[in-house]
């Protein structure tokens, strides 16, 4: 059963996202993806801090895709909000989080997709001289990958971010040393999503998870996104015989009925190591 065959869904973004998400979309569910005419996302947060986001990542996505709902009167709506930081687990390693939202105003529905890797584009430096920022550009795969330059970090003016060519990047770079007071230009490799092939990839993976849990139906009223929100049991470790990190069992839950259901997790194994257990390995 596909409730969605042949409908529009408004995609709310100024960075080609359709260009990762649109072909998904129509392939699993049959959803036409339209982009609205002169959408900026910037507005609701930018990676290069003009704008600060206001909301936390579910929020932000949620208000972009509600504005575009508002702004073509297109009942189904989908936005992406990515967040980058360290890892939450893994001392010093790099983590993209990709959140992709769904929402469906005629049914109530809000279902999201999340995808987290340590596969990431992101890094920074300072340069003195054009040959410095070069070697930067280079090591970064520019132009393949974005670069942005600013006069300092935090600046939130004088910012260059759509240079595509390294004689374009030549000029611009000799142009913020050569400005009153001016000795180095700091540089930062681009996270918008058209300008970072990574990230690019993170969001195809959100979208796949998202699509599933659309395709997931309720037993009970066949509504879409009937998904696991939390563990309810986990597997016992193999020594003690204690509770592990690892679940066992999810509960299943609609937002449209309130239907539940607890389910096996299909790759728990029959008995969890103890570098998982907190009382083998607190």
């Amino acid at each position: 059963m596909n409730i969605y065959q042949g409908r529009q869904a408004v995609l709310a973004t100024k960075h080609k996202k359709e260009e990762i998400m649109a072909p998904l979309f129509a392939e699993s569910l049959g959803i036409e993806v339209v982009v609205p005419k002169e959408f900026d996302t910037d507005r609701f947060g930018a990676f290069t801090g003009e704008k600060k986001r206001r909301g936390d990542q579910l929020e932000t996505a949620r208000a972009k895709a509600m504005a575009a709902i508002r702004q073509t009167g297109i009942s189904l709506g989908i936005a992406s909000e990515g967040s980058f930081g360290a890892h939450p687990t893994i001392p010093f390693a790099p983590c993209d989080q990709e959140l992709v939202v769904f929402l469906d105003t005629e049914r109530g529905i809000e279902i999201a997709g999340m995808h987290s890797t340590c596969q990431v584009h992101m890094d920074c430096g300072i340069a003195t001289s054009v040959h410095e920022a070069v070697e930067l550009a280079k090591k970064w795969d520019f132009p393949a990958n974005g670069i942005i330059l600013k006069k300092r970090k935090h600046s939130r003016w004088l910012i260059e971010k759509d240079i595509d060519s390294l004689e374009e990047f030549e000029v611009v770079v000799a142009n913020y040393l050569t400005k009153p007071f001016s000795r180095s230009v700091y540089l930062e490799t681009d996270l918008r999503a058209h300008r970072n092939a990574l990230r690019r990839e993170a969001i195809r993976q959100a979208t796949g998870d998202l699509i599933n849990r659309i395709q997931s139906l309720c037993p009970r009223c066949q509504s879409p996104g009937f998904v696991s929100h939390r563990p309810v049991h986990f597997v016992l470790c193999r020594v003690c015989l204690s509770p592990s990190q690892i679940p066992d069992d999810y509960l299943f839950t609609c937002s449209v009925c309130s239907e539940s259901e607890v389910r096996k997790n299909p790759n728990a194994p029959s008995h969890g190591n103890p570098e998982y257990c907190l009382h083998c390995n607190p």
